[in-house]
């Protein structure tokens, strides 16, 4: 998987228990400003070190029938959102 990041702009859901789930994100490159669903949540891994807090999600879209595998990570902290590996 790359270790390219990106900020994003992201739609979410929470559960009565506060829980979050991505919903869609917008992926935006220099010619083009897509709208990515994520279809299936595979892990969530919650990370807590000495300076930051952070949730990363495991994810799976289908893009023009292809998979695509890739993380979102939230940074508790700073309230940001970031796509790697996409």
């Amino acid at each position: 998987m790359k270790s390219v990041c990106r900020e994003i702009e992201i739609v979410t859901v929470f559960d009565r228990y506060g829980n979050i789930k991505p919903i869609k994100f917008r992926l935006c490159d220099v010619n083009s400003n897509n709208i990515i669903r994520v279809d299936k949540i595979l892990d969530v891994i919650d990370n807590i070190s000495d300076d930051k807090k952070t949730v990363t999600y495991k994810c799976q879209s289908f893009i023009k029938k292809q998979e695509k595998l890739y993380n979102i990570k939230y940074d508790k902290e700073k309230s940001k959102w970031s796509l790697y590996g996409f």
